[in-house]
């Protein structure tokens, strides 16, 4: 099948409609699978393709699916699941080189997110997906773990205030990984760093989290970045339910440590969390989160479903952080971000032409800032990276699952 042109989706609203319909139902999926398929068209079940790869939620779905027909779903699906054990495979195996490597250097290094969660066993095999490898190392080791990055066949591609990013390739194998010397990110230019990330780094080679409240917290931390920028995937909120059925209730009170200041931050990620997976969320670690989050934020939060804040809305919004400005001083440097951004920022979008599937051959990276502030105004773009998996998901061949390299949809 023939991947459609942007000229053959769908006006804005009926994708739009569609996208947000399929999420949901989705989504629903992930805690309580259904016996039988929703009645969905030729389109809706594209839509629904796209959908599983913005969202990362393959693996969930094939594990649970209760549905005979229509054949081509399970296909689908497996294929997906293929794909992401040939991505584990690659990452398990850089990981035993870098321990190693760490080890002979006497250098601890926290490994973080997806891969943390798949060491505490919060995952198995073929069900999440990774689409990189996160690693922090203390300031002071950054400079070595290069070099032996290096010396593992890591090249470095570029760095940000966040991270350096190294990629390997060997033959098919394509590793990303970033690495990190603090845990931070930035609400609407507002750089917000989590506290004691050091503690638990003693000895050498890799190691998880002090504590899982540890774990959380940086799961919420990233998914709200994510939130902010309306880029939250389905698998984030699912991370968070998983990993919250095994916090005790000592867990829960180091989450809510009135120690941190900026803990109002993990409200909107714990409530949007509490909202698809009813009862695995504490709900007096979410009241009292509630309570220590700016009024408007908490409102905008209430409000909000998935499909609102992550691909699965297709609207390229000029201000989309900006519920997230909590005072006056905030505001006003967001503003100015947006008007005149850094050029680190412009620097960023231009790369994603090389990195990144969806921005290969889209003007809307390479184009001057004033052009693109006029875009927002008169055309009102749909995201690129939103087009791009549903022409994927409409166009799918489905293959068969012992040929994943072939059929397969990446998440954008």
């Amino acid at each position: 099948m023939a991947i459609p042109t942007e000229k053959q989706i769908p006006g804005r609203s009926r994708l739009r409609a569609d996208l947000r319909m399929v999420t949901e139902a989705l989504v629903a999926q992930l805690q309580a699978p259904t016996e039988s398929p929703p009645p969905w068209n030729e389109f809706e079940w594209g839509i629904a393709r796209a959908v599983v790869a913005i969202h990362g939620i393959a693996g969930i779905l094939l594990r649970d699916l209760r549905w005979a027909e229509p054949a081509h779903w399970g296909d689908f699906l497996a294929c997906q699941v293929a794909e992401i054990h040939d991505r584990q495979r690659e990452f398990d195996s850089a990981l035993r080189e870098i321990d190693r490597l760490a080890i002979d250097a006497g250098i601890p290094v926290m490994i973080l997110k997806g891969c943390a969660l798949h060491a505490l066993g919060i995952y198995q095999a073929g069900e999440r997906p990774m689409a990189d490898i996160d690693l922090l190392v203390r300031p002071g080791d950054a400079g070595m773990i290069s070099g032996l990055l290096e010396r593992a066949g890591f090249l470095l591609r570029g760095s940000s205030w966040k991270h350096r990013e190294f990629q390997r390739v060997r033959g098919s194998e394509r590793v990303s990984l970033d690495l990190h010397t603090l845990l931070s990110e930035r609400l609407a230019g507002r750089p917000i760093e989590l506290p004691d990330i050091a503690i638990g780094m003693e000895g050498s080679g890799l190691r998880g989290y002090a504590t899982k409240a540890a774990l959380m917290r940086h799961v919420l931390l990233h998914t709200a970045g994510n939130m902010s920028r309306r880029w939250v995937r389905a698998i984030h909120l699912h991370d968070i339910a998983r990993l919250a059925g095994q916090l005790q209730p000592a867990d829960w009170q180091e989450l809510r440590s009135r120690g941190w200041l900026d803990r109002w931050c993990l409200y909107p990620p714990l409530c949007l969390a509490a909202r698809y997976f009813t009862g695995a969320i504490d709900a007096e670690t979410v009241a009292e989160l509630a309570a220590t989050c700016p009024r408007l934020l908490t409102r905008w939060a209430q409000r909000q479903i998935l499909s609102d804040v992550s691909a699965s809305n297709p609207s390229l919004l000029a201000l989309p952080e900006l519920a997230w400005c909590t005072s006056l001083g905030t505001l006003v440097r967001y503003l100015k971000m947006r008007v005149i951004p850094e050029r680190e920022l412009l620097e960023g979008l231009r790369g994603l032409t090389e990195t990144a599937d969806f921005a290969h051959g889209q003007s809307w990276f390479t184009m001057s800032h004033p052009k693109r502030i006029a875009t927002w105004m008169f055309r009102r773009p749909i995201r690129p990276a939103t087009l791009h998996a549903v022409r994927r998901g409409l166009g799918y061949e489905a293959t068969s699952p012992d040929d994943p390299n072939t059929g397969t949809i990446r998440h954008p």
